[in-house]
């Protein structure tokens, strides 16, 4: 099957977008023309994958807020940490303070 034929079957099943790259895949593969309809496929999905990774590569929204979110998490750690170092040291000044009284 020609180009020219194969672009035709494309346009028919409604995969001319991948039908540039398809023929010249199969040729190499030496699938034959069986397997152009399944690298057409192929070649949508995986440009349709890559299409949505740049789109969430350059989506901005939200970005704000996750930077809010790790500052209010490493001051959580940092307060959890704390309260484990000095907790015991604070409860002994406080019990010392409370049998004083």
């Amino acid at each position: 099957m020609e180009l020219a034929e194969r672009l035709a079957v494309a346009r028919a099943r409604g995969t001319e977008e991948a039908a540039d790259n398809g023929p010249r895949r199969c040729a190499r593969r030496g699938a034959g023309a069986r397997a152009f309809p399944q690298i057409a496929l192929e070649t949508q999905d995986m440009r349709s994958m890559m299409r949505l990774l740049r789109r969430l590569r350059d989506d901005q929204r939200g970005a704000q807020v996750m930077e809010y979110a790790l500052v209010a998490g490493l001051v959580i750690v940092v307060a959890i940490v704390a309260l484990a170092a000095f907790g015991g040291k604070v409860l002994a000044r406080w019990q010392t303070v409370n049998t004083a009284l």
